[in-house]
C-alpha cells in the first residue's frame, strides 16, 4: 500500500511509512542571480541556502516535509529586468540517508 498525504498536486508519497531528512528545491532552469526561494512555514525543519535554491533539513515526516516544501515561494527582487519575466523550472528531491526520491519539476 502507497501512502500519500494530501491532495495531489503537489504531494510526497512512499511505498513504506519512510520519514525524510532533507528536502532540496532549486531553479533548476532559467535561474537569474536576482532570484530568490522562500519556505513560509519550515515548521521545525532547518532552511539554508544552496546554489540556485534551498535545502530544507532534519528527520521528520514526510507529511511535515510536504507542508514545509507547500509554503515554497520564489520572488525575482530586480523586476525591471527584461528576463524577470523568463520561465522558471523548479526541481524538488527529498531524500531519505542515502535515497533521494525522483525529482518533481514544475514550471512558473
Amino acid at each position: 500500500m502507497q501512502t500519500v498525504y494530501g491532495e495531489c498536486s503537489l504531494c510526497i508519497s512512499s511505498s513504506t511509512d519512510i520519514s525524510a531528512d532533507s528536502a532540496i528545491i532549486k531553479i533548476s532552469n532559467g535561474f537569474l542571480e536576482e532570484d530568490s526561494l522562500f519556505i513560509d512555514d519550515p515548521g521545525s525543519l532547518d532552511i539554508d541556502s544552496v546554489e540556485s535554491g534551498i535545502k530544507i533539513s532534519g528527520n521528520a515526516s514526510l507529511e511535515t516535509y510536504q507542508d514545509a516544501i507547500r509554503t515554497a515561494y520564489y520572488i525575482n527582487n530586480n523586476q525591471v529586468s527584461e528576463k524577470a519575466d523568463t520561465l522558471k523550472e523548479f526541481s524538488i528531491t527529498v531524500y531519505s540517508g542515502a535515497f533521494a526520491s525522483e525529482s518533481v519539476v514544475k514550471y512558473v
